[in-house]
């Protein structure tokens, strides 16, 4: 999936560095370690025409924590157009944690949520990652 992927932000974003946060953030999502793996589909909308993307990264230490950060201190995110979003934390989580961290996100948008094109979450679990990370890439 990772070189569709790549073929996919050559063909879409051909100006985009291969050394910019926006590239390895999606190279990372899209490297087969994600559960639930994100779709083509949706990268391909989410790279739609003349759109400007933001990476904002943050840590915690509880799910909820990494969302109300990013609902806190960075509401612009409520105004992008779409959204791929990607918890980075130690194997053995529950999805409940994650599930209570989407809602805090949910609960934040001042817009049907349905209208963005796409807005996308998955995990990746490792035991080389300690406490909570929320990666989230904002395309406006």
């Amino acid at each position: 999936m990772l070189e569709s992927a790549l073929k996919l932000l050559r063909e879409y974003k051909p100006g985009l560095s291969e050394d910019s946060a926006v590239f390895l953030e999606l190279k990372t999502l899209f490297s087969g370690n994600a559960i639930p793996p994100p779709g083509l589909a949706d990268l391909k909308n989410f790279l739609g025409e003349k759109r400007l993307f933001r990476v904002i990264r943050v840590s915690g230490k509880t799910f909820q924590d990494v969302a109300y950060q990013l609902v806190d201190r960075f509401p612009e995110f409520s105004s992008a157009a779409g959204m791929f979003r990607s918890y980075k934390t130690a194997a053995g989580f529950y999805w409940t944690d994650i599930e209570a961290a989407e809602k805090v996100i949910a609960d934040a948008l001042v817009f049907d949520a349905y209208g963005w094109n796409p807005d996308t979450f998955s995990v990746i679990a490792s035991e080389n990652f300690s406490g909570c990370h929320l990666s989230a890439i904002l395309a406006f």
